[in-house]
């Protein structure tokens, strides 16, 4: 391939891999929100409903699940050049990194966000809460970030563009206190 300059060759193989990497998010999230719509795991109605981490979540855990195990194959595969320093802690850190980081993804598909006329709710690995609307004192909508609800003891409940349709549970806090949405 002399007639191609190697800068370019690295363009096109990175542009191909974005593209994949892009419709296996995309693909994936679909198939993924699809499913979780038929089986009730996420229900988007003002009044009453439940939600979950977005797909794209579950779609990055399993993505960085088989980078690792890749690294792992290529590794054993190809052998580990022990004449570069360190080499074999690289090789380990770059496994055991993508490893923890599909593990922590798949432990954030496990959040659930819900609201009823009584109130609103989180559940996540580690703890849950429930607020009545009564007790709400404030909340801040972030399209860009995390926005939360907070009661009149200081504790919150926070979603993210990364929750599937966060604008639902924002709508949901407008219809029980349009009060805390003008503030």
């Amino acid at each position: 391939m002399d007639w191609q300059p190697e800068w370019l060759l690295k363009a096109e193989i990175k542009g191909v891999m974005t593209l994949i990497l892009a419709g296996l998010m995309a693909g994936g999230g679909w198939l993924i929100s699809r499913r979780w719509s038929k089986r009730g795991i996420v229900a988007l109605n003002e009044e009453a409903g439940h939600t979950t981490t977005a797909p794209s979540i579950s779609v990055l855990a399993i993505v960085c699940a088989i980078f690792a195990l890749a690294i792992f194959v290529f590794g054993e595969v190809s052998g580990i050049d022990d004449a570069i320093p360190n080499n074999r802690l690289a090789w380990s850190l770059l496994i055991l990194g993508f490893g923890i980081g599909s593990f922590l993804l798949a432990l954030m598909t496990g959040f659930r966000w819900g609201w009823d006329s009584q109130g609103i709710s989180y559940r996540g690995f580690w703890w849950s809460r429930s607020f009545a609307w009564n007790d709400l004192v404030k909340f801040v909508a972030r399209p860009e970030g995390a926005s939360f609800v907070k009661d009149k003891a200081g504790r919150t409940i926070t979603w993210t563009k990364y929750t599937l349709h966060p604008e639902v549970l924002a709508a949901a806090v407008a219809r029980y206190r349009p009060d805390l949405v003008a503030i």
